[in-house]
């Protein structure tokens, strides 16, 4: 980080001055001697310019990562499991690796949060609209967009009603193009549309969530 400290005396009062590279620098004042490390390190992480960057640069190198910088989910991969993978080719030994690394407590927690679909492993959906086709598919089944995230995937599709109304569908049954918004996302099977809809009520948006990644 290139930061340089130079302290003053004066009498009680202690003057600290923390200067980095780009004429930048803080002037703290401590207080019959005293300045404590939070008081500084409030200081340089409040503070404009360099300091700031400086300090969570220092900081990355340390592998100690703001929760929301996206280097944290990298240095995840790249430095939680440091004998993983294992690139000699000796299978007993990959298969080791991949042990030992899935059992490091950090790995395990996050590997049951991903099963267990906990945030940020929660599962994505959105809200689009079905339609029964002229040939159905199966009940059960559903035609879907090739180009969108439901195609070959099985897809929890329920109604927005407070109280939703839900049906589980396979999106593997065929698929067709639709890049124009006015196309429905899904297209299902009359008895499926049924189990969300009344008779008489007209096919609406539904909520549509894939079960699989």
């Amino acid at each position: 980080m290139g930061l340089a400290c130079w302290i003053m005396s004066r009498g009680s009062l202690d003057e600290i001055e923390i200067t980095g590279p780009n004429d930048t620098s803080i002037r703290m004042v401590a207080k019959d001697g005293r300045l404590n490390y939070e008081s500084i390190l409030d200081t340089l992480y409040a503070s404009e310019g360099f300091e700031k960057h400086g300090l969570l640069g220092w900081l990355s190198d340390k592998y100690i990562y703001p929760i929301d910088d996206p280097e944290f989910s990298r240095a995840l991969s790249n430095h939680v499991c440091a004998t993983f993978p294992d690139r000699s080719g000796d299978m007993r030994a990959s298969v080791k690796a991949w042990n030992d690394c899935a059992e490091k407590v950090v790995v395990a927690e996050l590997r049951r949060m991903a099963m267990d679909r906990d945030v940020p492993f929660h599962r994505v959906g959105d809200i689009i609209k079905v339609s029964v086709p002229g040939s159905p598919p199966d009940s059960g089944k559903a035609f879907a967009c090739r180009d969108g995230i439901f195609y070959g995937r099985k897809v929890q599709v329920s109604t927005l009603d407070e109280v939703p109304k839900a049906v589980t569908v396979d999106a593997r049954a065929g698929h067709y193009s639709c890049t124009n918004t006015r196309y429905p996302q899904m297209q299902m099977n009359p008895a499926d549309i049924r189990a969300l809809f009344d008779a008489n009520a007209q096919i609406d948006s539904v909520v549509a969530v894939p079960l699989e990644w």
